[in-house]
């Protein structure tokens, strides 16, 4: 019988005082599983927010890449067209050396024909 009374005073005492601390612990637990939830929830809209975020970083440097490849290509084509032109006045100036040579080899052969004219 005093076996009966320790084991229903053991009872009333967990009953009574670790009963309602496991409950107390088990609502902590689901508020708990509830911050851990919205702060899931918040990391997972942060995420996709950066991500937005760098999608939209790499279409800029995407942009700013076809620029400098379109300004790339211009210079290309203005310093292409530069060339050209050195090369077409290289080739007026040779033909002007060219012409004032035939021109000087013709004085000098003038100057050799009026010399012998007028040496007769």
């Amino acid at each position: 019988m005093a076996n009966n009374i320790g084991i229903s005073a053991v009872k009333k005492v967990i009953q009574e005082f670790v009963v309602p601390e496991l409950q107390t612990i088990k609502d902590d637990l689901k508020d708990v599983k509830g911050d851990i939830k919205r702060l899931d929830e918040k990391i997972d809209s942060l995420h996709n927010e950066m991500n937005i975020r760098f999608e939209s970083v790499d279409r800029s440097f995407e942009a700013m890449d076809e620029k400098i490849d379109s300004l790339h290509n211009e210079m290309n084509i203005r310093f292409e067209s530069v060339d050209r032109s050195f090369e077409a006045m290289d080739e007026k100036i040779e033909d002007k050396i060219e012409s004032r040579d035939r021109l000087a080899a013709l004085e000098s052969k003038v100057a050799t024909l009026a010399a012998q004219i007028n040496s007769r």
